[in-house]
């Protein structure tokens, strides 16, 4: 899967990235710990 970045909220514990699906337009929400993403 090719995913295009749309959208990062940035929070204290926890960072939502927003991302579409580049073969389906699919929009995917992933949840990632601040600490692994820093």
């Amino acid at each position: 899967m090719n995913y295009i970045p749309v959208g990062l909220d940035i929070a204290k514990h926890v960072i939502q990235l927003h991302v579409v699906d580049f073969h389906t337009g699919e929009m995917v929400d992933k949840q990632i710990k601040r600490d692994a993403l820093l």
